[in-house]
């Protein structure tokens, strides 16, 4: 996931790689802390494409 976060930063931001490597640790930081809570609320979009499920998955639920 934090791949993908640096490409879309890179290209749609126009970020230098470093640039979008330690906007991306910031984003996956924050997904540490507070994913759980963000997991559950959008816990109803799994029947959409599973977004919700990788989500969930991504903050070690099940």
């Amino acid at each position: 996931m934090k791949e993908m976060i640096i490409e879309q930063l890179q290209q749609r931001v126009g970020l230098s790689k470093e640039q979008a490597e330690s906007a991306a640790k910031v984003v996956m930081d924050l997904l540490e802390e507070h994913g759980a809570g963000i997991a559950e609320k959008l816990g109803g979009l799994a029947d959409l494409g599973g977004v919700g499920d990788a989500l969930g998955g991504l903050m070690g639920k099940k």
